[in-house]
């Protein structure tokens, strides 16, 4: 893999489950994404919104 400023890039990457939201990058040896739960107003435990479900999954792809 091709370095960038003298250092890997991050490969992985954490994603808000219910807005989408990235959330932090991490190095990873390959494309691999996670998901949590952002500080946004709408993305607080207990938000209705929440509870219809937003679709997105909780487990870990890769890529």
């Amino acid at each position: 893999m091709e370095k960038m400023n003298g250092s890997m890039p991050l490969l992985g990457s954490i994603h808000c489950q219910y807005c989408g939201e990235l959330i932090g990058t991490l190095d990873t040896e390959k494309v691999t994404v996670y998901y949590s739960v952002c500080s946004g107003a709408s993305c607080k435990p207990g938000n209705s919104a929440q509870q219809a479900g937003s679709g997105v999954a909780l487990n870990q792809e890769d890529c």
